[in-house]
Parts: C-alpha cells; structure tokens; sequence
C-alpha cells in the first residue's frame, strides 16, 4: 500500500501508525485530545463538514471542531449516553445506554425538545449489555445496535409507537456503533474489539474486517473530504481521523475488498 502523509494540526496532535487490516495496512493521520471530553461514546458530522457532535458516558453532549477543540457543551443529567444521530426536523437524537430512551435536542442551542422511548433488545438493561449506537433513515426507521449480544435492530414507526420490526445478529462478540451509508449503499460497523466491517442494506456483512490498533473506539462519522473520524472511550477522550476514507465510494472501496 502507498503510505499516506500525516498531517498535523496547530494543537497537541500526535500521530501514531501501524493500523493494520488482513494484509492492508493505514496510518492514523492524527490523533487529539478532546480537551476536558471523558469518554466520548458517539459522533455524527454536522452537515457543514466544519464540525462533530459527539456525546459522552457521563451525560455530556458536545461540539467539537475537526481539531479536537470544544465549540459548545451541555450536561444531559442522569443519561448514559452512547450514540447520536440526527432526527427529524433537524434534531440531534442522542441514544442514552441503560434505559432505551432517545433524547431530542436543538443543534444550534442545545436545548432539549423532548424524547422518546424505543424496545430494549430482550429487556437488556445495564451496561455494556443494550444499545451502542444509533442511525435514522430520515423518514421511518430507526437502527440501532445492541453491543453484547452483537445485534442490529431496526425499529420502524406504526402509530406513534417504535416497533421492532427486524433483529439480525452481527459477526462480531461486540459492536459500538454504526455509520448509515446514502442511498441504500448499506452500513459501516465499528467494533472496538474487531474494527470496521461493511454491511450492506440488510445487515449482511460485506468483506473482511478492517482492524484498527487504537483502543476503546466507540463512535465514528464521516466527514467528506476529511475523512472519517472516531471516538476513543478514554479519558481525556480522542479523536483519530482517517484521511483515505476520504468519502463514501472511498469507504466502501476499501472496506468492500477481501485481500
């Protein structure tokens, strides 16, 4: 594989290598310490491609710049919170660990405009047991992945209530998030145990898994033309952002080959 050039920013970057996939090998172009942030869980890229929302174990929700930098926070009371995604009417949702409650927040302000409740996976309340990470199509369903059993659920809406409609098992013995690709293109898996694999539309997966040395990664997103970025559950928490996985057809190129 061509090396890839690292490229630093003006803050505390480090770089580190040797992230390697079944015969593939990527260098991580930069790593940052995402200030006062402890364990960032979940990430969704604001639609700029300027900014990241993320959210933390602790109740917090946060905007971060592509550098690390914190561009606004908010303390959630009470929540564990894992995954975000964005919602309806331009809402954050925020997918909190224990309870299956799903928080709905104003991106601008960060206040809360209310939430809602989905299924626990076979009643599986506690931690490190129920959801990890959550996408929503924009319109009608809901997919969310339970970390331990490794499942995806989709959820589709009937009379204001969140039914699930789907359950398939994930080759994997844990699983923290999941990135919703466009157009039906599929799905991109994060394992903090076995790294980023490529489902498709109907959560078969696709490939081979692509190992990742960094540990504790829990969220990612994609921010085209800057690669894709993950969350390490650490404290003070980091940022690592791939820069080959420049878009989606970059993503899905990579991810889709068995070396």
């Amino acid at each position: 594989m061509p090396s890839l050039t690292a490229r630093f920013a003006l803050l505390c970057l480090f770089v580190f290598g040797g992230l390697a996939s079944c015969g593939s090998t990527r260098t991580a172009d930069r790593r940052v310490a995402a200030q006062a942030i402890r364990e960032l869980s979940g990430l969704v890229a604001h639609p700029n491609g300027k900014s990241l929302y993320g959210v933390a174990d602790n109740g917090v929700l946060v905007e971060l710049d592509l550098k690390g930098r914190i561009l606004k926070s908010c303390k959630v009371p009470g929540e564990d919170l894992e995954g975000i995604t964005w919602g309806r009417n331009g809402e954050l949702w925020l997918l909190s660990e224990r309870n299956g409650h799903i928080l709905r927040f104003d991106p601008k302000t960060f206040e809360s405009r209310g939430q809602f409740s989905v299924p626990l996976y076979e009643e599986r309340e506690g931690r490190n047991k129920s959801y990890e990470g959550i996408a929503f199509d924009g319109k009608t369903r809901i997919y969310l992945v339970n970390e331990r059993p490794a499942v995806l659920v989709i959820l589709e809406e009937k009379n204001e209530r969140w039914i699930v409609v789907e359950e398939r098992p994930l080759p994997a013995q844990r699983v923290n998030d999941l990135l919703l690709l466009s157009d039906k293109q599929g799905f991109v898996l994060l394992s903090r145990d076995r790294g980023l694999r490529l489902l498709d539309f109907e959560g078969r997966a696709q490939g081979e898994w692509y190992a990742l040395e960094e540990i504790n990664l829990e969220g990612l997103a994609l921010v085209p033309n800057q690669g894709l970025f993950l969350a390490s559950d650490q404290d003070p928490a980091v940022l690592i952002s791939l820069n080959d996985f420049s878009g989606e057809s970059a993503l899905i190129s990579i991810l889709s080959k068995t070396p």
